[in-house]
């Protein structure tokens, strides 16, 4: 029997829901349109059609093969040769009928001339549930006539082959033995505001609210970020509006007289004036749940409001920041963990292969068995600690928050035991910064002032291994130091002391001066000196930061800036973003501190020593008001004076045993990388950087078989053709993970609540709640204070260069290097951190409020929301505020 041929195009009406010939996109709008939502009339082009083009152009065997097997990079390579071969090909006569037959049945339908049209891909592989494709493919919008609309065809089915789009599918193991791409061809509507509605947090999940985000005309502006849309929350069977917030809308995209797409200004009353009324934005989320209703799954739509109607213009199901198949389960029966607290702090990021099977269990081991020793520092015994004490979970690192059984406490001590113990950490306090601290710097020269490109590659590898001991042991004396600086100290010292003028006990921890402060003084004294002269300036503004040192080389004057900036990064530029040394430095990073000192040009922030002055003052007022309070209570005073000046003293250390502890990481980086590029050179790894995706046991069976170790031979050979797909799967593992809102603790909480573990915390935190003004994020308190700005959103190290005056950064974590925009800031939010880790530490010394561990801060906050932080209370204001 002889089977009819596929068609070539068909009305949207008559598409059936079948995505391998009309696409995920246009079959799911085939069905809600036949339901009767209303759907810009339109027809598609199938994926017979594309694959008839392909037949003709002889390039349909290229594209089945460019699917399972490859690499990422080797596959972006296929991609844009076939990309271009598309672009070249000629459309064979019959599908050049078909479209155009197709087109003129859609112009009749509407009644006029040739109309403009909306080409979008859909393919049958985009907008699923767990790969949505979203910004991979391209859209064409105000195309009008044939020949126009040929190209645009074109177009869009060369953007099946995307360098982009062929890695997005390698890193999500997505089979592309038989590419294919239908086309969905839609009447233009000119809508007077338009964008998308999500029927269920992309987040969390829940479905108790649709959350609505608009502009004016076209929402094109917003899917591209170009503006800040307005954002409201609907709840309930009627939608009744929970909250409204104005967005900046600085224009519109309209469709004009000739059909095609122009940008209109809007005035500056019109930019922030809610585009929906009350009932227009309650209609969008009811048109959007009927949408989730009819497909059975919560629903990212997108829509129009044209002519007083809400349109439907694409529906798909949301892709959650975490799936349900991924569980979080303690690798201990009945084991507690917590992501945010000490190593996890410095950790927000899924590990790296190589970091997690190398330096994390040297860092374990250290901190387990009461460090190494290696360097003969004689630390004391610190509190004992279950074990094991720290595990990763779904790629990311959590510490073991349990107590162990019949371990004693500091609190626990008699009163003569504790002072014994005071007076004994002391004097390793002044050990430490007479003899072991210059020791040690002098031994990091010797590793700086190694010739690593001479070395063999056994002696990289034991390089690195006495490295990673280093390092552990350098840990085990910040674990300490950490807990004797922790602000908790509070309970015990004003346990007795019932009076309401007592001051935060965290002034009794401000105002030390630290390293990582002066060379934030240094970076901002380059700054006063470009902007004292005006062609420097100039110059200095107006480049991009990746270009500022080649342009400040130019001339004499400028070259003297570029002297300093070199020295900044040769003397500071070891301070890290993350303890993974996958990741690299601060001097590695330039454009961050280029684009910093940017923002200080166009901001002109106060001096960074100012505050420091500050909260000297209030420490210095906390000690009086502690040293009045117990004038008559000498016996009291007796063990918490000692025990107060030690903990200050750990405060005032700290920051320089951080500042200190990172310089270990570029010696690293430059070992490990070194060995990479030796790698890449022998054929084994793609990328010099793929060497942080090998495990240990891998690099060092590489590096050793190649050097003539007979044992280790046979392990290259096997390594040698699984290396390349081992290193694919495990990017694309940490790429999807990366995806992921991993909990503060495992096993979760119910509600956000947390019971007390060995770290002393608890409350309710990293928990949305309805406030007395609307939604609120609970995090911990941070920093004290309390500021409104817009929210910045900074994930990787080139979002910093987008921070600007009066920003509230939203970040996992703050790491040391990003103190370089601090001077820029209101206020500070992260979903990692507590009372004495590192972001609240620096924002207290900036006098920024911080609100630290919400565990979703960055999921739930939009790039410019207007936020409230109370650094104070440890929340963070969704809603806007009220007028005063």
């Amino acid at each position: 029997m002889i089977s009819a041929p596929l068609p070539l195009a068909l009305g949207l009406k008559d598409a059936p829901p079948d995505p391998a010939l009309v696409g995920t996109k246009a079959s799911n709008l085939g069905v809600l349109a036949r339901l009767g939502f209303k759907v810009p009339e339109g027809f598609c082009l199938t994926s017979e059609a594309f694959r008839r083009f392909c037949l003709a152009n002889g390039i349909d065997q290229e594209a089945a093969g460019l699917g399972g097997g490859t690499t990422p990079d080797l596959a972006e390579k296929a991609a844009e040769a076939l990309g271009g071969a598309v672009l070249a090909g000629t459309i064979p006569a019959e599908v050049r009928f078909a479209l155009a037959e197709a087109y003129e049945i859609l112009a009749r339908s509407v009644g006029r001339g040739l109309p403009a049209v909306a080409v979008r891909s859909s393919a049958a592989m985009e907008d699923l549930a767990q790969a949505s494709f979203a910004g991979q493919y391209e859209t064409y919008l105000g195309v009008v006539g044939i020949d126009e609309l040929e190209a645009r065809v074109r177009d869009c089915w060369a953007s099946l082959f995307h360098p982009s789009a062929a890695r997005y599918r390698i890193e999500r193991s997505i089979d592309a033995a038989d590419l294919s791409m239908a086309l969905l061809i839609q009447v233009m509507l000119d809508p007077d505001a338009s964008g998308v509605a999500f029927t269920a947090h992309p987040v969390t999940g829940a479905t108790d609210e649709v959350q609505v985000a608009a502009g004016r005309g076209l929402g094109e502006a917003i899917v591209s970020g170009l503006i800040t849309p307005d954002q409201f929350a609907l709840r309930g069977p009627d939608f009744a509006l929970a909250y409204a917030e104005v967005g900046d809308k600085p224009f519109e995209l309209r469709v004009n007289a000739a059909g095609h797409v122009e940008r209109r200004d809007l005035d500056p009353s019109r930019r922030t004036e809610l585009c929906l009324t009350t009932e227009q934005a309650s209609a969008v989320a009811e048109m959007a749940s009927k949408v989730a209703e009819a497909m059975g799954t919560p629903q990212d739509v997108e829509w129009a409001l044209a002519n007083g109607q809400v349109h439907l213009l694409q529906a798909r199901p949301i892709v959650f920041a975490h799936q349900t198949e991924v569980r979080w389960e303690s690798p201990v029966p009945g084991g507690h963990w917590r992501r945010n607290w000490r190593l996890g702090e410095w950790l927000s990021d899924p590990v790296t292969p190589l970091f997690a099977t190398s330096l994390l269990p040297s860092i374990v081991a250290g901190r387990e068995e009461y460090g190494v020793g290696h360097l003969g520092w004689g630390q004391r015994t610190a509190f004992a600690m279950a074990q094991p004490w720290f595990c990763v979970v779904n790629g990311f690192f959590y510490t073991r928050d349990d107590r162990d059984e019949g371990a004693q406490g500091p609190g626990a001590m008699p009163p003569a035991d504790r002072l014994r113990r005071t007076g004994e950490q002391w004097q390793w306090l002044k050990n430490w910064k007479r003899v072991h601290r210059p020791a040690y710097m002098r031994r990091l020269q010797r590793f700086l002032a190694r010739d690593l490109q001479q070395a063999t590659g056994s002696e990289l590898l034991d390089l690195l291994n006495t490295l990673y001991q280093d390092v552990a042991e350098w840990w085990f004396l910040i674990a300490p130091i950490g807990f004797g600086s922790d602000p908790r100290f509070g309970g015990e010292l004003y346990a007795n002391l019932d009076d309401p003028r007592k001051p935060p006990v965290m002034d009794l921890f401000l105002g030390f001066p630290s390293r990582t402060a002066a060379s934030q003084r240094e970076l901002f004294g380059i700054y006063q000196q470009i902007d004292r002269s005006p062609a420097i300036r100039k110059v200095a503004i107006d480049c991009e930061p990746s270009e500022m040192m080649e342009q400040l080389s130019q001339t004499a004057e400028s070259a003297v800036i570029v002297v300093r900036l070199a020295d900044y990064f040769q003397r500071h530029g070891h301070q890290v973003f993350s303890l993974d040394f996958g990741m690299p430095t601060l001097g590695e990073r330039p454009t961050a501190v280029l684009g910093a000192i940017q923002g200080f040009l166009r901001y002109a922030p106060p001096p960074p020593g100012a505050e420091l002055q500050k909260q000297r003052r209030r420490r210095y007022a906390a000690q009086r008001f502690i040293r009045q309070a117990f004038a008559n209570r000498p016996d009291e005073w007796a063990t918490l004076e000692p025990n107060l000046g030690y903990r200050q003293q750990c405060a005032a250390m700290r920051e320089d045993i951080f500042y200190d502890f990172q310089k270990i990481w570029p010696v690293m980086r430059r070992a490990i990388l070194e060995l990479g590029r030796r790698i890449q050179r022998d054929g084994l790894i793609e990328r010099i950087e793929d060497v942080f995706y090998l495990e240990q046991a891998e690099l060092d069976g590489v590096v050793r078989g190649s050097e003539g170790d007979f044992l280790k031979q046979s392990v290259v050979l096997a390594l040698a053709e699984d290396l390349p797909k081992s290193i694919a799967r495990r990017r694309a593992e940490r790429t999807e993970q990366q995806k992921l809102a991993p909990p503060d603790r495992i096993p979760e909480e119910a509600g956000g609540q947390v019971n007390v573990g060995f770290s002393g915390a608890q409350g309710v935190w990293a928990k949305l709640v309805d406030g007395p003004r609307g939604r609120q994020l609970l995090g911990q308190p941070g920093s004290p204070g309390r500021a409104r700005g817009p929210a910045r959103i900074v994930r990787t190290t080139e979002d910093l260069a987008r921070v600007q005056q009066g920003d509230v950064v939203v970040s996992v974590t703050a790491a040391p290097a990003w103190t370089i925009v601090f001077p820029l800031i209101a206020a500070l939010v992260t979903e990692v951190g507590g009372g004495a880790t590192h972001s609240s530490l620096i924002a207290r010394e900036y006098g920024i409020p911080a609100v630290v561990a919400t565990g979703m801060g960055t999921r739930v906050i939009r790039d410019g929301q207007i936020v409230t932080v109370d650094g104070t209370h440890g929340v963070v204001d969704l809603a806007p505020a009220e007028p005063d």
